[in-house]
């Protein structure tokens, strides 16, 4: 709000000396509404400058490794004060330092609610495996039984049974990877609607060190393809998650 009442206060006192008492109320009822239309409609511009808090939560949130580690409260919290106030050219180390503290908390309080979201999902999920799978990707569409197919730019890439993709001939094939093996998470309706149940498996598969080959998402259904050597390790672990 802008602060000019000190200044506009004095000033109609000075000219009430003046004024017949008659016409002072007259007087003081138009300067509040005129100081009450000018708060409103008048900006600041010091309001529009972002607090200490907001340019902490900017300064996070376009950092997702730090986002985390406050998220699971790994920080230190003297440390990372001093390098935000630093880039932040200030000298606002105590308030920096209190606006991660009261950030920590609230992204501990959301990423709690994201949690148990995704895990309710998860829980309701089954897996299905299959073998024998392989993958194809092409520059024009194909004419054969496939698994799952996905459209982009760049091309089509096809799953398929090995045998199909043997019988198919390799002429337009712009690549084609065998022995590969397919897992079907199969969730309810939820999923749709449920930002993270996906990344919380994938970085489950990845900080093993499993690669997924290809993802296909559709509906209920998501499907992951993996090297034969992995499949038995993926299975394994998503069966774990599943079971959280």
């Amino acid at each position: 709000m802008l602060s000019l009442g000190g200044p506009c206060f004095k000033f109609i006192g000075s000219v009430f000396d003046f004024i017949s008492p008659s016409i002072k109320k007259n007087v003081f009822i138009v300067f509040v509404i005129f100081m009450t239309l000018w708060d409103i409609f008048v900006p600041n511009g010091t309001d529009s400058m972002p607090s200490v808090s907001e340019n902490v939560w900017l300064y996070v949130k376009g950092k997702p490794y730090l986002q985390e580690a406050l998220e699971k409260g790994v920080v230190n919290y003297s440390a990372l004060a001093r390098m935000i106030d630093r880039e932040m050219e200030g000298k606002n180390f105590d308030a920096v330092k209190a606006a991660l503290r009261r950030l920590n908390e609230r992204l501990k309080k959301e990423r709690r609610n994201v949690e148990q979201k995704v895990l309710k999902v998860i829980r309701a999920s089954r897996l299905e495996m299959r073998d024998k799978i392989a993958v194809i990707i092409s520059n024009r569409k194909l004419d054969m039984p496939v698994i799952a197919v996905a459209k982009s730019a760049s091309g089509y890439t096809y799953i398929v049974e090995e045998n199909v993709a043997e019988r198919a001939g390799y002429k337009d094939f712009i690549k084609i990877q065998k022995n590969l093996s397919m897992i079907t998470i199969i969730s309810p309706e939820s999923l749709e609607d449920t930002p993270g149940v996906l990344a919380y498996l994938l970085s489950s598969l990845a900080a093993e060190n499993i690669n997924v080959v290809e993802f296909v998402s559709c509906y209920k259904d998501t499907l992951l393809v993996f090297k034969n050597a992995d499949i038995t390790n993926a299975f394994e672990i998503l069966s774990e998650r599943l079971r959280v």
